[in-house]
């Protein structure tokens, strides 16, 4: 059986990764799950798997839930927030059926991508009202030290892509249709 691919789409909080995810997915037409979505969604469940990142876990149990849904791939917000994640991401996936083919990597300035990150305000599952303290909190607890090694691994792999300040690519029609094409170029949708 053919493993269905996965576009992982990485950055920092606030960088655009759910914008970018569902345009790509979209583009492709195949599903997108945003983990900050998946994620409170499972919290608000009240379903608690034991583990050390509820990020994957919640990501399985969705996948388990809708199995159908995603055969032909999926593109894939993705904030690891704890090292198992980083490590039960591609086995978990693996398991269910899925291969991470590409990820894609938002790149944009810290400035930039906090001042985005306090803009959408506080949501569910936030730890604090202080949003520009909460954003530095997860690039250094979450992106800095799980996120970054699976873009290094995903360039060491030529899986990578990089998207520089999506604002500006993205807002063009032909940014989504340029980054679908080489999607497209790297894995068989």
């Amino acid at each position: 059986m053919r493993e269905k691919p996965v576009i992982l789409v990485l950055g920092m909080p606030g960088s655009g990764k759910t914008t970018v995810g569902r345009e790509i997915a979209e583009y492709l037409r195949i599903p997108f799950l945003s983990m900050g979505d998946v994620l409170r969604a499972g919290r608000l469940s009240g379903v608690l798997p034991e583990t050390h990142d509820l990020a994957t876990a919640f990501l399985e149990l969705e996948l388990l839930r809708l199995p159908g849904k995603y055969l032909g791939g999926l593109v894939l917000d993705f904030s690891p927030v704890h090292q198992s994640g980083n490590m039960w991401l591609e086995e978990m996936l693996g398991i269910l059926g899925f291969k991470v083919s590409v990820v894609i990597y938002i790149r944009v300035k810290t400035s930039e991508a906090e001042r985005r990150y306090i803009s959408r305000g506080k949501r569910p599952g936030d730890s604090t009202n202080n949003m520009s303290q909460l954003f530095r909190q997860r690039v250094k607890n979450e992106f800095r030290p799980f996120s970054l090694p699976l873009i290094r691994k995903a360039d060491k792999l030529r899986k990578l892509v990089v998207l520089n300040n999506c604002s500006d690519e993205m807002q063009r029609n032909e940014g989504v249709a340029a980054m679908g094409r080489i999607i497209i170029r790297k894995i068989d949708i």
